[in-house]
């Protein structure tokens, strides 16, 4: 709604979701880098949803500034938001990868069912619900995001503390042996992608 923006801004700002589309190229990357001290994913895991929840506290009392400018931040705000989603989109992977080796087929899908219902729920119906009563609005939402991101994380720490063979995991009926898992490193699980696509009968 500012008048300032052009189809350049727009054009700029829909480079933001990219990262999403390239996750087929970062998955092995997450699979092969890790620090077994810390563990294969959550070495991954701890230091992304941090930097979400950092960057999302961040943009809570910078974001409305930047659109209101004249002419809007539009460069700057893409940047960020475009290191955040691509910390989204690795975070996606590790966590799908974590659940597969903790939690049972059940469950996961269970889950992640119920988190996708609930996230776009209320970021979408419930929050212009809440913002046409003026209950509400963008850094508001935002914030609350970031406390939530701040919470998992916590949650995370939390779990790792207890071991990774831990009572919860064992009664979600997940296998949490990371270490019977095979090891492999980047190389690795790229020549294993490359094959099962070259295999493959129908490409």
């Amino acid at each position: 709604r500012n008048p300032a923006a052009t189809d350049v801004h727009q054009s700029q700002f829909s480079a933001v979701g990219y990262p999403f589309s390239f996750k087929f190229v970062m998955a092995p990357l997450v699979d092969g880098l890790y620090i077994a001290r810390i563990g294969r994913r959550e070495t991954w895991l701890l230091p992304l949803q941090l930097l979400t929840a950092a960057m999302l506290a961040y943009l809570a009392g910078s974001v409305g500034p930047m659109l209101e400018a004249s002419p809007p931040e539009v460069g700057t705000l893409t940047l960020l938001l475009f290191v955040l989603v691509a910390a989204t989109a690795l975070g996606d992977i590790a966590t799908d990868a974590w659940a597969a080796t903790r939690l049972n087929d059940s469950r996961a899908s269970v889950c992640q069912s119920v988190g996708l219902t609930l996230g776009m729920t209320g970021s979408t119906s419930i929050f212009f619900l809440l913002l046409g009563r003026g209950l509400a609005d963008v850094q508001t939402l935002i914030y609350s995001f970031s406390v939530l991101g701040f919470a998992v994380l916590a949650a995370f720490v939390v779990g790792m503390s207890a071991g990774p063979r831990s009572k919860v995991s064992d009664a979600m009926g997940g296998d949490a042996d990371e270490e019977a898992e095979e090891e492999a490193g980047v190389w690795e699980v790229l020549l294993r992608v490359t094959r099962l696509v070259r295999d493959c009968r129908n490409v």
